[in-house]
């Protein structure tokens, strides 16, 4: 098991966001993990962005759409 998180952790590092068919997520779920993840901070999504991102829309309660 630590073998399996530091590899985990050495591959999102890398840039390497994957998620195995195992892996019970949403596709609009994993992008904004992906997009949050990514390598080169600049690279990565505000939280401005995020917040219109179709899954969190989807799930957000209605006073969270003010933050």
């Amino acid at each position: 098991a630590n073998q399996t998180r530091r590899s985990f952790l050495y591959r999102v590092a890398q840039g390497d966001v994957n998620f195995s068919s195992n892996v019970d997520i949403s596709k609009a779920a994993a992008d904004i993990v992906r997009a949050l993840l990514r390598r080169k901070p600049s690279d990565r999504i505000s939280l401005a962005e995020v917040k219109h991102m179709a899954w969190l829309q989807g799930h957000l309660p209605p006073l969270a759409a003010s933050f």
